[in-house]
C-alpha cells in the first residue's frame, strides 16, 4: 500500500476538498434520496411511509396552540433536518479550514522544501513577521538561525546527492 506523505498543507487541501464535496451533496438532495430508496429496495426495506392524520384537541380562542406535532414530510425533512445538518457541517469545516490555512500560511516558510526555494530577503521578511506574531516565545536571533538552517539543509542535500 502506497503511503502518502501527509503534512499540514496536504491536510488543509483535503479539508478544502471535503468542504466542496459536502457543499455538492447539499445541492444534490434528490440524488441522495434516490440512492437511499434504491438501497432500501435492494435490502427489502419499505420506502414509503404513511403520514397519520393528526388529532388535535379542541382549542378555544385564547389558548396557545401547544398540541401541534412536527410532521415529517419529505420537503419538511429537507428543510428542517437535512439543510441544517449540512449547513452546520459546512460552517464547522469552514472554521477549521480557515484556522488550518492560517497555521499553514504562518509556518509555511519553515517547511524545508520552501526554505530552500526562498531568497534570503524573503526569509528575513517571513522570519520578522513570525517573530512579531510570536514575540513572547521567539528570540530576535531567530532570523539568523533560520538562515543557518537553510545553509545546513542545502549542504546536507548536496552531500546526499553525491
Amino acid at each position: 500500500m502506497l503511503q502518502q506523505n501527509m503534512n499540514l498543507q496536504n491536510a488543509r487541501d483535503r479539508l478544502k476538498d471535503v468542504y466542496y464535496l459536502i457543499n455538492e451533496l447539499r445541492n444534490n438532495y434528490e440524488n441522495i434520496v434516490n440512492n437511499a430508496k434504491s438501497l432500501c429496495l435492494r435490502w427489502s426495506l419499505p420506502v414509503t411511509y404513511t403520514e397519520p392524520r393528526q388529532i388535535y384537541a379542541k382549542k378555544h380562542f385564547d389558548e396557545v396552540d401547544g398540541d401541534r406535532r412536527l410532521t415529517i414530510t419529505t420537503e419538511n425533512f429537507k428543510i428542517k433536518v437535512f439543510y441544517p445538518i449540512i449547513d452546520t457541517v459546512l460552517m464547522q469545516l469552514n472554521i477549521r479550514f480557515k484556522a488550518m490555512d492560517n497555521v499553514c500560511t504562518t509556518f509555511d516558510f519553515l517547511n524545508p522544501n520552501n526554505l530552500l526555494c526562498l531568497r534570503e530577503d524573503n526569509i528575513v521578511k517571513e522570519s520578522y513577521d513570525f517573530i512579531q506574531t510570536y514575540k513572547d516565545g521567539i528570540s530576535s536571533d531567530f532570523t539568523g538561525q533560520i538562515l543557518s538552517l537553510k545553509e545546513l539543509i542545502k549542504n546536507k542535500t548536496k552531500h546526499t546527492q553525491h
